[in-house]
């Protein structure tokens, strides 16, 4: 009996996106894993998430969507988003707003390994605006 454990399940997600990327590309989406689960047992789980492409080619995440759509009540400026800034001698990209992460809502992207990295709304704030 096969086991589902991290390592595998890493393999296997590696493979679903790319089984999948056709699919998303026929439909106008991007379809990316969310999450999953493993037992080191026989089963597991993966999530998948949905992202629709805008006709200018962005793709709509829904953390991109809460930024555009509330970033003001934070007072994040429109067009700090995919704007490229380094904190600690690291490059980020700013890729949306996470509402539901109270204490670290900014959701960026570092630029040398594609990792997201959540930040505060006062530290992007600052880094963003000394970039100015």
């Amino acid at each position: 009996m096969k086991v589902i454990n991290k390592g595998n399940l890493q393999v296997i997600v590696k493979d679903i996106e790319k089984a999948l990327a056709a699919v998303g590309q026929k439909h106008g989406v991007v379809i990316q894993y969310g999450r999953g689960k493993y037992s080191n047992g026989p089963t597991g789980s993966v999530t998948l998430e949905l992202a629709a492409i805008a006709d200018d080619g962005t793709v709509v995440t829904r953390e991109r969507k809460e930024y555009l759509d509330y970033g003001r009540m934070y007072d994040l400026k429109p067009e700090w988003l995919d704007r490229q800034f380094t904190s600690r001698g690291e490059k980020y990209v700013v890729l949306g707003l996470d509402s539901a992460r109270r204490k670290f809502p900014i959701v960026c992207r570092r630029v040398e390994d594609s990792v997201n990295v959540y930040f505060t709304v006062p530290a992007v704030i600052a880094l963003l605006e000394v970039r100015q």
